[in-house]
C-alpha cells in the first residue's frame, strides 16, 4: 500500500499516544523532507541512456521470463556545465590612462582604473557573437555623473553604455535597448553588470538579479575586429571609474548562470539542478520545474517552453517533490549507492522515517544521520535479510540502551516487488529506553540535520540484468525542529 501524506496524519496521531508521557513542550511533528536538497550517488542513464525492465503490482508479470523494457536517459538536454568566458585583460593592450589597482574587497584579481582612455582587445583574437548570441559581464565601480562605454566594437557597431540610472545596448546607430531611468546604481560602489542577447532578445542583470529585458528591433550580426573596453561611443563619454573580471560569452547566458558568474555559486533547482536552460529559453519557469522560457518583455518572437530535464530521467529530486507520480531509479547494475536529503541548517528530531519503494527493497541497507551538515554521518539503523552474514550483527537485536542500534530483518521473499516500504521509527516497534525529557542522550540520537540511506545489495528477483536495480517512489521524514523540551513551534526559518 502506498504510503501517503493522509496516512502520514493517522501514523503521527499514533505517535502522539505513543508519546503521551512526554511532559515537555515540542513543536509539531511534520514531514521535514518535503522538496529539501536531495542527492544520489547513482542515477539511471548517467551517465549515458540505459535498458531497464519496470516493476508492477503485479509480481508474476514484474518478473522473467517478463520484461516490460524502458529507457532511462539521465543526461541534460542543453548543458550541464557553464560556457567557456573570454578573459577581456588576458590578452588585451592598456591605453596610457588605464592602470591596474587593487580589487573589490575579498576578490582575488586585479581591477583597473579607467581615466579617459580604454583596453583594447585585438581583432586577432576578440571573440565573436555567435548564433546563440552573446553576454558581456563585469564589475564595475562609476564615478558620479558618467554616462561611460563599457564595451565598443566599430567593426559590427554594438555598445553597452552605463550611467547610475541606466544600461544600455546600441546597435548600428539605430536600435537601442535597456532599462532606461529606473535602475539606482549608487556611484562610488561596485555593481555586477550584466547584458545578454539571444536573436533579438536583448536582457539585463545587475548583481545576478534580473532587471530587465526587451525586444531590440534587429539581431546583432558581427564580424572581425577590435573590441574596445571603456571607449566612448558617439555622445556617450568613455567610461570613468573601476572595472574588474571582465568577460565575453559567445552566448547569451541564462538566468541561473548570470547569478554564478556574478556569486560563483549556481542557483540550486530541485529537479536535476545541473542542468541549464539554453540561451534561447533563459530562465527558469515559476510554475512547473523543470521548463525553460524566455525572460518576460522580450517576446521576439515567442519560442515557448522548452524542458531543462530529460523527460526519460529518474533524478533523486522525484523522492520528496510532494508526488508520486515519478521515481527516482538507480543505475542498472549498481548494488552499493547512497541518498543523501539535507534537511536543516540547524537539527531536527527524527522521528520517524519511510521509503515506498517502486522496485524489491534492497537486500542490505543501512540508515545513517548526521548533526553537523553532512560533513559526517553515524549508522542509527541497519537492515537485512541476515543481519549477521551483512553486518556481523544478531537478527533483530535488543535496544539496551537510548542510542543502541540494532539491525532488523527483511523479508526475504522476491515479491512484492513494487510498493513495499522501509521504514525506521525512534520509538516502536521496539521502544528505546528513557524519555526525551529525561534522556541527553536520547535527544542527541534522534538530531540530525541530515539522512543518509546506503543501499547495499539487490534481492536478486530475477535472471535478467535489467531487473537488478532500485527504485523509490517517496520519501517521508518525520520530525520537529530540536527545541529541547523547551517550545511547541520552531523559531523563524529553521529549515534553512
Amino acid at each position: 500500500m502506498m504510503f501517503s501524506l493522509a496516512s502520514l496524519g493517522i501514523f503521527l496521531a499514533g505517535l502522539t499516544v505513543t508519546l503521551g508521557q512526554i511532559i515537555g513542550q515540542y513543536p509539531p511533528i511534520v514531514d521535514v523532507s518535503m522538496l529539501r536538497p536531495i542527492v544520489s550517488t547513482s542515477e539511471c542513464g548517467t551517465p549515458k541512456a540505459q535498458t531497464y525492465c519496470v516493476y508492477s503490482t503485479n509480481a508474476t508479470a514484474s518478473l522473467a521470463p517478463n520484461c516490460n523494457a524502458a529507457v532511462c536517459n539521465g543526461t541534460c538536454p542543453f548543458s550541464s556545465s557553464s560556457p567557456t568566458p573570454f578573459n577581456i585583460t588576458a590578452n588585451a593592450v592598456l591605453g596610457g590612462g588605464v592602470t591596474a589597482v587593487p580589487g573589490r574587497q575579498g576578490s582575488s584579481t586585479t581591477a583597473f582604473s579607467f581615466a579617459a582612455s580604454n583596453i583594447t582587445v585585438p581583432s586577432s583574437v576578440a571573440p565573436l557573437v555567435t548564433s546563440n548570441g552573446f553576454s558581456f559581464a563585469a564589475w564595475i565601480l562609476q564615478n558620479d555623473g558618467n554616462t561611460g562605454v563599457l564595451i565598443y566594437k566599430p567593426a559590427a557597431n554594438y555598445a553597452v553604455a552605463a550611467s547610475k540610472s541606466s544600461i544600455v545596448l546600441y546597435y548600428l546607430s539605430s536600435y537601442s535597448a535597456g532599462p532606461v531611468g529606473s535602475l539606482s546604481l549608487t556611484p562610488g560602489y561596485w555593481h555586477h553588470i550584466t547584458v545578454t542577447a539571444y536573436q533579438q532578445d536583448v536582457s539585463f542583470y545587475v548583481n545576478g538579479t534580473f532587471v530587465y529585458a526587451v525586444g531590440l528591433g534587429s539581431s546583432v550580426v558581427d564580424q572581425s575586429g577590435d573590441i574596445l573596453i571603456g571607449q566612448g561611443y558617439g555622445a556617450f563619454s568613455s567610461f570613468s571609474g573601476l572595472m574588474q573580471d571582465m568577460y565575453f560569452y559567445s552566448q547569451a547566458l541564462p538566468q541561473r548562470e548570470v547569478m554564478e558568474v556574478a556569486t560563483g555559486t549556481l542557483p540550486y533547482l530541485h529537479l536535476s539542478t545541473n542542468c541549464r536552460c539554453p540561451p534561447s529559453q533563459p530562465a527558469d519557469s515559476p510554475t512547473t520545474e523543470g521548463v525553460c522560457i524566455q525572460n518576460p518583455g522580450t517576446g521576439m518572437p515567442n519560442r515557448g517552453s522548452v524542458l531543462r530535464v530529460n523527460s526519460q530521467s529518474h533524478p533523486a529530486g522525484y523522492l520528496n517533490d510532494l508526488t508520486t507520480t515519478d521515481s527516482w531509479i538507480s543505475n542498472v547494475g549498481q548494488a552499493g549507492l547512497n541518498i543523501t536529503a539535507h534537511l536543516t541548517n540547524s537539527l531536527y528530531e527524527i522521528v520517524f522515517v519511510n521509503f515506498v519503494y517502486a522496485s524489491p527493497r534492497p537486500k542490505a541497507a543501512i540508515i545513517e544521520t548526521s548533526r553537523d551538515g553532512g560533513k559526517t554521518f553515524n549508522p542509527v539503523q541497519f537492515y537485512a535479510d541476515n543481519c549477521m552474514s551483512y553486518f556481523g550483527l544478531q537478527n533483530n537485536g535488543p535496544i539496551v540502551a537510548a542510542d543502541s542500534v540494532n539491525c532488523i530483518t527483511t523479508a526475504s521473499a522476491q515479491s512484492p516487488t513494487y510498493g513495499v516500504t522501509l521504514r525506521f521509527l525512534m520509538v516502536d516497534p521496539t521502544a528505546r529506553p528513557f524519555s526525551l525529557d529525561t534522556s541527553p542522550t536520547l535527544r542527541t540520537f534522534i538530531s540530525a540535520s541530515d539522512l543518509r540511506i546506503n543501499m547495499v545489495d539487490f534481492f536478486n528477483v530475477s535472471t535478467f540484468p535489467q531487473h537488478l536495480y532500485y527504485s523509490i517512489q517517496e520519501v517521508t521524514v518525520a520530525g520537529r525542529c530540536a527545541c529541547n523540551g523547551h517550545a511547541s513551534r520552531c523559531g523563524t526559518d529553521i529549515t534553512s
